[in-house]
This record gives structure tokens, sequence and C-alpha cells, in this order.
């Protein structure tokens, strides 16, 4: 199982490579891959947040995610005995919603590395969740692996620090959007 946001798209072969894994891999709960962010003209942005999310794949553990989200949504498949253990979204949440419920996945089984070409490209733009809300989507991480784990486990420590790490790159690169259409604009 899966889902693909209507700005989203699967490379092809991909669906055959997510059938091959769950064969290859019988224990695993869910299974994930590369996924680059492009923008509107689906051209690749964004590189270094994609590249940085992959130096996480060698040491993919429940561990590692809850101190930080380098799985990509789009690239994501699940078996469909995770996702009724794992159990519905929360709905509560605004923007990390997606996050929860992985962690729930590895409740479940492990997550596998699909190694190997992209699986989906993930189109970002100042209107997605992720465009407009991050700073909301990064706390409400937080909070729910605080919640999971407590305050002082090693994991919501590390994913505190790297919460505000990724907030102030992000709040950096929206600060320098706003100002190159300032500058476009006053060019016009």
């Amino acid at each position: 199982m899966a889902w693909l946001n209507a700005d989203d798209c699967y490379f092809p072969d991909a669906l055959r490579r997510v059938a091959a894994g769950m064969v290859e891999y019988p224990s695993a709960a869910f299974c994930f891959g590369r996924c680059p962010i492009v923008n509107e003209r689906s051209e690749e942005i964004r590189k270094r947040i994609t590249r940085f999310k992959e130096m996480f794949f060698p040491l993919s553990s429940q561990f590692t995610y809850r101190c930080i989200n380098y799985i990509s949504q789009p690239a994501l498949f699940f078996r469909r005995e995770a996702f009724q253990q794992a159990g519905l979204f929360d709905e509560t949440l605004v923007a990390a919603w997606d996050y929860k419920f992985v962690l729930g996945l590895w409740r479940h089984g492990p997550g596998v590395l699909l190694d190997g070409p992209p699986l989906a490209k993930f189109r970002w733009h100042e209107h997605t969740i992720s465009g407009r809300r991050f700073s909301e989507q990064f706390k409400e991480a937080y909070e729910t692996v605080r919640q999971e784990t407590g305050r002082y486990h090693p994991a919501a420590i590390a994913h505190y620090a790297v919460r505000w790490l990724i907030v102030w790159a992000y709040s950096v690169m929206a600060l320098h959007r706003k100002k190159s259409r300032e500058r476009d604009r006053l060019e016009k």
C-alpha cells in the first residue's frame, strides 16, 4: 500500500521494484527509496536536502528515524497488515501525521531501503504543507517523538537539535526566496 499526493509521481518501474522488495524481505513492514525534490516544471531542486536525507539511509533504523525524518513520503510503501496494526493517520496533527504514521509502522517490523534509482518525485512549492508550515511540521514531529520516548531519550534530544537546525535552514531559504522575488519585482 501507499498514497501519492496529486502533484507527486512515481518513476517508471517503481511499483515492480517495490513488489520485488516486499517479496525479498517478507518480515519488512515497509520499504522506501530515493525521492528527489522537484519544482513545478519537474526540475530537481533542493538537492542538498535530498542528499542530507540519503546520508541516513545506511543507518536506517527506528532509532535513526526518531532522530530525523529521512524517509520521503512519496517513496514509502507498506504492507496492509502493518497499516492495519499502525492505525489510521492522526488527524489532530497539521503537518506531521505522515511522520507519526511511519513511526507506527516501525513498531510492526523493519523498514527496508530499496537501493537503486529513485522510486518517486516529491513536488515542492511554497504552498505545500512543508513550504508553508515547516516550523509547525517539525514541532509536531518532535512532540511525537517526545511523547513516544520521553524528553530525555537520546533520540528525542537528537531530534530536538536537528529540528532547530532544519527550521533555521528552511527559514534562511524562505528569506532568500522572498528577497529574490522582491529583487525581481523591483527590476521589472
